[in-house]
């Protein structure tokens, strides 16, 4: 790339359209992409708007057995190679008395068509279940990308697939997990980028917070603060969806009255369980966010909401569910609390799963020292994150919107 670049510039070195058939280059007609990353959902989702003026696509055929490679590098020297399957073909228009056309190629990985369609008819015994995940991965979902296993804890079986989906499959299995090392136990299963390669995950979302910060990013354009805002790592503008939530802390937080009922006997084992939020990793602090008071009128005063599990088979090995569904629970109200918005300029190593640190100034008078605003700064995981590109003439052409979560803040209560 030029040394003559602006902060954002992105150059799309590749845009092929690939089929048994024929390979159709359309690297000279892109004008825009998004591309969506998400931890909460296996797969990832591209959208390229294509301005035609040879009318390639009125000369080829397209079916949808295609597949679209993007390679695409920033200022950096970064770069990815990424191939999708071309899902659908979608706003088609004229343009200039019909001398070129616009549209968008609607993509999407290709373990989405598997993950949806293939149906799991099979059993497994004595397992555990990132064993069964990795063969669904790889034997049903027919995915040939690397996958990140976090271990799970505790057998399981003899267990019957009933006719699922993969995705499906991957659900149920995924709420049977327990981590051997994080005790929270909510795992997600999806696709990332690790070094400029497509790759998946089935981890726990807490472990994903142990991870260090792949970049640090301050808000330059405050008050009292640094007013070059032509830097890489600047968060340009920022949202906060939701600080707190006393309703989801009261719901999922505290203790919990958890009942095992087996089928067999239709007997039931009742336990009063206790949860204490500073046991999880978040990216915040690692003190207490529910204050002495809180816990009194809210989680103590009241009769423990109830949760129910069944033990399902008379020969099923001995869950590790009911044990862990209280944290499960409590990690969901962190999870639930202290999330950010923010839009910086595109960087290629930003993929959902990675930790980034953002400091966010208080917006203090002219006269006093500048300190960080200790709610919204620190750790974040990027849960969802949208890289955008715009047309050529815009600045910055390559944003990255993302939304982050922290959970707890930076000083305790």
């Amino acid at each position: 790339m030029s040394e003559s670049y602006s902060i954002g510039d992105i150059i799309v070195k590749n845009l092929v359209i690939m089929s048994s058939r024929q390979n159709i280059d359309l690297t000279g007609s892109f004008m825009s992409f998004s591309m969506y990353e998400s931890i909460f959902t296996p797969g990832i989702i591209l959208d390229i708007d294509v301005l035609d003026t040879t009318d390639v696509l009125g000369s080829s055929v397209l079916i949808g057995d295609e597949s679209v490679l993007l390679t695409a590098m920033v200022p950096n020297g970064q770069m990815f190679n990424l191939v999708f399957h071309l899902d659908s073909l979608a706003d088609l228009q004229s343009q200039g008395a019909q001398k070129s056309k616009t549209y968008t190629l609607k993509c999407v990985s290709i373990e989405a068509f598997f993950g949806m369609r293939n149906p799991v008819r099979t059993g497994y015994k004595n397992v555990l279940c990132s064993d069964i995940i990795k063969d669904l991965h790889t034997n049903y979902v027919k995915s040939f990308k690397p996958i990140d296993i976090e271990p799970s804890d505790g057998i399981v079986g003899p267990l019957a697939i009933p006719n699922f989906p993969a995705f499906k499959a991957i659900r149920m299995i995924r709420e049977m997990a327990v981590s051997s090392t994080n005790k929270s136990s909510i795992f997600s299963y999806f696709e990332t980028r690790e070094s400029g390669i497509q790759a998946f995950k089935f981890v726990t979302i807490e472990s994903l917070f142990r991870q260090s910060p792949v970049k640090y990013f301050t808000q330059y354009d405050a008050v009292n603060v640094d007013s070059k805002v032509d830097r890489d790592n600047n968060i340009l503008s920022y949202k906060i969806p939701k600080q707190f939530s006393t309703m989801d802390k009261m719901k999922y937080a505290g203790p919990r009255d958890m009942s095992v009922k087996d089928r067999m006997t239709q007997r039931y084992e009742t336990k009063v369980l206790q949860t204490n939020d500073t046991d999880y990793a978040t990216g915040g602090g690692k003190q207490t966010n529910i204050s002495r008071a809180f816990y009194d009128n809210f989680l103590n005063k009241f009769i423990p909401p109830k949760s129910m599990y069944d033990t399902e088979y008379a020969n099923r090995a001995v869950s590790l569910v009911p044990n862990r569904l209280q944290d499960r629970l409590a990690y969901l109200s962190i999870l639930m609390q202290n999330t950010l918005k923010i839009t910086v300029p595109g960087d290629l190593a930003l993929t959902c799963g990675t930790m980034i640190n953002c400091n966010i100034p208080n917006k203090t008078g002219l006269t006093e020292n500048v300190k960080a605003d200790p709610l919204i700064t620190g750790n974040f995981l990027i849960a969802r994150i949208h890289h955008r590109v715009t047309l050529k003439q815009d600045r910055p052409r390559y944003t990255c919107v993302i939304e982050c979560m922290k959970g707890k803040y930076e000083e305790g209560v």
